[in-house]
């Protein structure tokens, strides 16, 4: 009974998704599909990371600082994009966020009761993703927002999950800062006493992701005073 909603959510989804493709195939035609894939597997292969506080951002700080005459110097004390591919980085980013996907629904699977449980794994998985991924973007976190909203209208009054949602805006709004300003017209200076500061926020936002995962698999399928809504 509890698993009906979710089913039929996913069932819903799946048609409306499958209805998308087959006009955009008849519109465009089967290869599209296959120039879209090759699009998107080539463009993921730009940057190491973009504007994102998340590990592949430290670690471009650190090729900066280790290896300029291969990665070029930081400016003025801070990181900068690095173009192109890095195979052996992209591979171990492919492997950690999709062994963290399959993880959280594997315990979705096997323990989950309700669309709240889906959405837990759901949040855990994409949250990987915008840590761990390769070539991921400051704009990659609006979608965070929309899932751990979605958390919070689902146990409205429990106050750990708007604590959550607290966290999550407060990262994304102090990325947004420090990379744009308030106006978003210019860089700013994000040097303080020597050391880019986006570098140690990016390392909180890891380890905030080590403890919400570990609560994520504690709180899947364990029954709540309130049902999901």
């Amino acid at each position: 009974g509890q698993m009906r909603p979710l089913i039929r959510w996913i069932a819903g989804f799946l048609i409306t998704s499958g209805a998308v493709v087959g006009l955009y195939a008849l519109w465009g035609g089967v290869g599209c599909w296959g120039a879209a894939i090759q699009w998107v597997w080539q463009a993921s292969a730009r940057t190491v990371s973009g504007n994102a506080l998340n590990l592949n951002w430290v670690i471009t700080y650190f090729l900066h600082l280790l290896r300029p005459d291969v990665y070029g110097p930081l400016m003025d004390g801070m990181s900068k994009y690095i173009e192109g591919d890095l195979p052996w980085l992209r591979t171990i980013n492919v492997f950690i966020v999709i062994s963290a996907i399959l993880f959280f629904l594997t315990i979705f699977f096997l323990r989950g009761k309700s669309l709240f449980d889906f959405n837990l794994a759901a949040s855990a998985g994409f949250l990987a993703y915008f840590l761990f991924g390769y070539n991921v973007h400051e704009n990659h976190g609006f979608l965070l927002l929309v899932v751990f909203t979605f958390m919070v209208l689902l146990r409205p009054k429990e106050v750990y999950f708007w604590f959550l949602l607290m966290v999550i805006s407060l990262f994304n709004l102090a990325n947004l800062l420090l990379f744009y300003g308030l106006t978003g017209e210019r860089e700013v200076s994000r040097v303080v006493m020597g050391l880019d500061m986006s570098v140690p926020l990016a390392m909180l936002y890891i380890l905030f992701f080590i403890f919400f995962a570990r609560d994520v698999i504690r709180t899947i399928g364990r029954e709540t005073s309130e049902q999901p809504a």
